[in-house]
């Protein structure tokens, strides 16, 4: 064999077993540090009721079903976000070294509620009420 033939037919290898060991990993074992790392992020609760599953096509990623936002306390609903599927697609060389390139994010079944508060702004979000102190939502979209 040529030495091109051996370095590609080791490569396809290596990608193969790279896929095969993301359906043998339990993803399940990861749903806490998920869990965790969304909450800080969104300054909101987040849970994740469903299953983990690897997404390998169209693109690498992961899916999770039945993902909730908690409210905000005295919100109308208990959740300001459902979502009955997520698919997050990923880079796969950056997964390799550690750091997570996120190339997609498919919200499948979404159920998303919003609330204006009293004084015209959007409640539950402390990113608008920062950027827009004074800019009350217009009366036509309450």
């Amino acid at each position: 064999m040529t030495h091109r033939r051996i370095v590609l037919l080791s490569t396809l290898a290596i990608v193969i077993g790279l896929c095969a060991a993301a359906f043998l990993v339990p993803l399940s074992a990861f749903r806490g540090p998920l869990e965790a790392a969304a909450s800080r992020a969104l300054d909101h609760d987040v849970q994740i009721a469903g299953p983990l599953h690897p997404a390998v096509y169209p693109q690498f990623g992961i899916s999770l079903k039945n993902v909730s936002i908690a409210n905000v306390k005295g919100g109308h609903e208990p959740q300001m976000i459902t979502v009955g599927k997520i698919v997050v697609g990923a880079e796969l060389m950056p997964l390799l070294t550690g750091r997570l390139q996120v190339t997609k994010i498919v919200l499948k079944q979404p159920v998303i509620h919003l609330e204006i508060g009293s004084d015209g702004i959007g409640i539950g979000n402390p990113q608008l009420r920062r950027r827009h102190p004074t800019r009350p939502i217009p009366r036509a979209c309450r």
